[in-house]
């Protein structure tokens, strides 16, 4: 399952300790793949990451990655999740970037 549909259907909502582990193995994996792998996703949102039946968190869909050993300089990535200020260098609308992304997620 991935943690959108995961966190959509409320359970993490009272499981403190079961978000912390998960944002922990979040952490511990963007590292592994900075500092070991030399690589930048660029396209990090909840439905590109995976829990398995043990909540082991997996990263997946790598078609936006990149080396790290030069400098990103091309947007990539799903365009509503990318920073205001990365997407402003690349796009000259200037509507929903202006807002900022919200911190909490509700469903339509």
């Amino acid at each position: 399952m991935d943690l959108f549909t995961y966190v959509l259907h409320g359970d993490t909502v009272a499981n403190e300790e079961l978000c912390h582990a998960l944002f922990t193995q979040l952490l511990n994996s963007v590292c592994l793949l900075h500092n070991q792998c030399r690589l930048a996703h660029l396209d990090l949102k909840l439905e590109n990451v995976v829990l398995d039946s043990h909540y082991n968190l997996k990263l997946i869909d790598f078609a936006f990655a990149e080396v790290k050993d030069h400098s990103l300089c091309v947007a990539k990535g799903t365009e509503r999740y990318q920073a205001p200020e990365v997407a402003r260098m690349f796009y000259q609308k200037q509507s929903w970037q202006d807002q900022g992304v919200p911190l909490t997620f509700v469903p339509e």
